[in-house]
C-alpha cells in the first residue's frame, strides 16, 4: 500500500524477540464462526484475516446513513473496530496501519501505540515504534509496516534515528541506523537490508499538499488533488545488511497485498444486504458464508 500512495503523488542486533510459533490448525469457519458480527448499522470491511479470526471494519450507528463531502469526508465518522470471533471480543482502534500478504498479521494503532495482532494465536504484541504523527492524513501512519511479501515487519525505533526489520519466521531482527531521522521505512525484497527515508534536522517531517482528507476517504470522494510537498525534504536510501548505502530514485516494489477476501478455506464475509452501488456500504450483521 505505502509505495502507491507515495507514488502518487548496518548492524546485526546481537539478539531478536522469540520466532513466531507455527499456525495453529485452521479454524473451522462452518462452525465456530458462522454467527452474526459486526451490529446492524451500515458499513465496510478494511480486512481479515485468512483464518477468518480477525476482521477490521468502519462501521455507523444502527439506523444513521452517513453523508460525505466533495473530498469524501463522512458524517458522522464512523467507528473503527477489530473484532476477534474466537475470543468473541471486539476492540475499538485509532487506526489499521497494515496487514501481511499471508493476512496472519494485522499491524494496528490503539490509543497511540502501534500493536501487532497474530491471527493463529490471539496475541497482541506492542511495539516500541515512533508512532509521532507526520500530518499526512492521506498516507498510512508512519511507525511500522509490513514488507517483502509480508514476511518483514520494519518498526521506526522511537527516537526515530533506526529502523529495525525482523524476519516474522525465524526472529531475527537486523537494525538500521539512518543518517538523520528515519521518516519511513521498509524491507528490501532480498529480507537481508531496507530502504529508508531520511530527513535532517529537528521535528518536523515531509507533508504531502493534497485536498484528499483522509486515506479510506477516496472511495466516497468526488475528487481530490495532490500538490506536490512541503515541510522537510527527504532522501531516499537502500542500506545493505553491512551498512552499505546506495541512493535509490524509486521505493522498491513490493508485492501487492490483499487486506481482505475470502477465507483460507474459501468462505466469503457476507453482509445482511448488498452493498450499495454508490459508496459500497453494506448493513450488518456480518457472517461469514461457506459453501457446501
Amino acid at each position: 500500500m505505502l509505495p502507491t500512495l507515495l507514488l502518487t503523488l548496518a548492524c546485526r542486533a546481537p539478539a531478536g524477540p522469540p520466532p513466531i510459533p507455527d499456525p495453529a490448525p485452521a479454524l473451522e469457519l462452518s462452525a465456530t464462526l458462522a454467527e452474526d458480527m459486526g451490529g446492524e448499522g451500515l458499513g465496510f470491511v478494511h480486512a481479515s484475516s485468512a483464518n477468518g479470526r480477525l476482521v477490521v471494519m468502519r462501521r455507523w450507528a444502527p439506523g444513521v446513513t452517513p453523508s460525505f463531502g466533495h473530498h469524501g469526508e463522512a458524517s458522522p465518522e464512523p467507528e473503527l473496530v477489530l473484532l476477534d470471533l474466537r475470543a468473541g471480543a471486539e476492540r475499538v482502534l485509532d487506526e489499521i496501519v497494515d496487514v501481511s500478504a499471508d493476512r496472519r498479521h494485522l499491524l494496528v494503532l490503539d490509543e497511540g501505540r502501534m500493536w501487532r495482532v497474530d491471527a493463529e494465536t490471539g496475541a497482541w504484541e506492542g511495539l516500541d515504534a515512533d508512532t509521532e504523527d507526520d500530518g499526512n492524513a492521506c498516507l498510512p501512519p508512519r511507525g511500522a509496516s509490513f514488507w517483502s511479501s509480508g514476511r518483514h515487519l520494519a518498526v521506526v525505533e522511537p527516537d526515530a534515528q533506526a529502523l529495525s526489520v525482523r524476519d516474522l519466521s525465524s526472529g531475527q531482527t537486523r537494525r538500521f541506523p539512518a543518517e538523520g531521522r528515519v521518516w519511513r521505512g521498509g524491507a528490501l525484497p532480498d529480507g537481508e537490508g531496507a530502504w529508508l527515508m531520511e530527513v535532517a534536522g529537528a521535528k518536523d517531517w515531509p507533508v504531502q499538499n493534497t485536498s484528499c482528507a483522509c486515506w479510506w476517504c477516496n472511495r466516497f470522494a468526488l475528487s481530490y488533488g495532490m500538490y506536490g510537498w512541503g515541510g522537510r525534504e527527504w532522501t531516499l536510501v537502500a542500506v545493505d545488511a553491512q551498512g552499505a548505502r546506495t541512493p535509490l530514485e524509486s521505493l522498491p516494489k513490493g508485492d501487492a497485498t490483499a487486506w481482505h477476501g475470502p477465507s483460507a478455506d474459501g468462505c466469503a464475509l457476507t453482509p445482511a444486504a448488498p452493498e450499495d452501488e454508490r459508496y459500497g456500504l453494506a448493513p450488518g450483521p456480518w457472517r461469514w458464508v461457506c459453501e457446501g
